[in-house]
């Protein structure tokens, strides 16, 4: 209890520090600023495990499943491994709300089931959608952030975070799509904190029901950290 106490007077001694995360969540690739309100500096969030040659400030926007375990962005792409590998998951999101054709989707049961994928889950076929993997994805991309932040203002500052993330303008004026990337972004923020590379695919299939079910209502942008702001171009 002491501990506990200590720990919270030691927080409440520390200054605020107001800092904004833009995710630029890209069909192939995703980059992270994150931006100090305070001296009005941005920083690159630069993701340490990209192969030789290429930018380290782009996460691939891809997803492989390998017996049993969820692979993100580089860990994906490095992955030697025979499994199943999902990209342009945002592109299937628009389409699985009908916001929007996709030439890449493998349906699972024909034309209801559109952004619709069949994985396998210790020896069954399971079905997932694209949304469930968008939100994994953003969350996977959300804990990276907050440990980057950590990292730069966690010793000395209290931090409040505000997460602002891109979708297309069409998509985003549309309020079935709007609802869709909303809630996605409001219940990566909650799952941030469980997905990580290599977690077991029946974790996070339970993890996105939970959290869809106790979050079925996105709160008013008074009450959220995850904001969804339309991409100009």
């Amino acid at each position: 209890k002491q501990a506990k106490a200590k720990s919270e007077v030691a927080r409440q001694s520390k200054t605020i520090k107001y800092i904004t995360v833009g995710i630029d969540f890209g069909t192939s690739s995703t980059k992270v600023v994150l931006g100090d309100l305070t001296t009005g500096k941005h920083y690159l969030v630069r993701f340490s495990d990209s192969l030789p040659g290429q930018p380290d400030f782009f996460l691939p926007s891809v997803i492989q499943i390998v017996t049993g375990a969820v692979h993100f962005g580089w860990a994906a792409t490095h992955s030697r491994s025979a499994g199943q590998s999902f990209h342009s998951f945002k592109i299937c999101l628009a389409c699985q709300y009908r916001l929007a054709d996709c030439r890449r989707c493998e349906y699972l049961r024909g034309e209801h089931d559109r952004g619709i994928f069949s994985i396998v889950v210790e020896g069954d076929n399971v079905a997932i959608s694209a949304h469930q993997l968008a939100t994994w994805y953003l969350a996977y991309v959300i804990g990276l952030c907050r440990k980057e932040i950590s990292r730069l203002w966690g010793e000395a500052f209290e931090v409040k975070v505000l997460l602002n993330i891109g979708a297309p303008i069409d998509q985003h004026n549309v309020l079935l799509g709007k609802e869709a990337f909303e809630k996605g972004a409001y219940w990566a923020e909650k799952l941030s904190n469980q997905v990580r590379d290599g977690a077991s695919v029946r974790h996070l299939l339970d993890a996105y029901e939970q959290v869809s079910k106790a979050h079925s209502l996105v709160p008013s942008e008074r009450e959220r950290i995850t904001f969804i702001q339309p991409e100009t171009a």
